[in-house]
């Protein structure tokens, strides 16, 4: 009951920030959309159940990444997103803490969704566009299915507790327009654990650092 209420609780938080952010549509000039898909390598510094030491691969993940660019001039935007992306994840009961594993050792199926409300600075050339951004991002995981469903409330637990989805990412991004209202998007991108400067239970803070590459398109209406 704590979880879900504190789930509830960071959703709202989550949708009206995005909500706000929306009304501001009616100001610009454009509606866009940007939809992608890539890959995005997960840093896991684990412990295993004896103590600290051994280390289960850094799984590399398929991601789906949907964006609302937002421009307030021809280089300053806002750029809120939603990032979408599963995995297994392990649970260790001894030490209260879980970690994405490898498949032969899953408990749960964990599904992520990353909320990014970064804001970026554009450099317009003659065929394309090239930004830099950053900003907060909220990563909210969801167990799901799996081997162990009874440790589903544990697990969730964790993942809210000590606001550990609390991250700071930042990235790059290239625009190649093909025509008044479409483009081809490149990007990639870091997201780095900022929750383990209080969080990590002893985890060095490089623990859930992410990187990611994708590949997309630009719609303008």
């Amino acid at each position: 009951m704590v979880y879900f209420n504190s789930m509830r609780r960071t959703g709202l938080t989550l949708l009206v920030f995005f909500f706000a952010g929306s009304l501001s549509l009616s100001a610009l000039d454009h509606f866009m959309l940007e939809l992608g898909s890539g890959l995005m390598w997960l840093h896991n510094e684990a412990y295993d159940v004896e103590g600290p030491g051994a280390k289960d691969p850094d799984p590399i993940i398929f991601r789906l990444n949907l964006n609302f660019p937002l421009y307030f001039t021809d280089n300053i935007y806002l750029n809120p997103g939603l990032g979408i992306a599963g995995n297994w994840w392990g649970y260790v009961e001894t030490e209260g803490w879980a970690m994405p594993v490898d498949q032969m050792f899953r408990d749960l199926y964990v599904l992520s969704l990353d909320f990014d409300v970064p804001v970026g600075f554009q450099l317009n050339f003659k065929s394309f566009s090239m930004s830099f951004y950053t900003g907060p991002n909220f990563k909210i995981r969801i167990p799901l299915w799996g081997e162990k469903p009874e440790l589903r409330d544990e697990m969730a637990s964790y993942f809210l507790s000590k606001g550990r989805f609390v991250n700071v990412m930042g990235g790059l991004s290239f625009v190649f327009p093909l025509s008044e209202r479409f483009a081809f998007t490149l990007r990639g991108e870091s997201c780095v654990p900022l929750h383990n400067l209080w969080s990590s239970g002893g985890l060095p803070f490089s623990d859930g650092l992410t990187v990611s590459a994708s590949v997309g398109a630009r719609f303008i209406w």
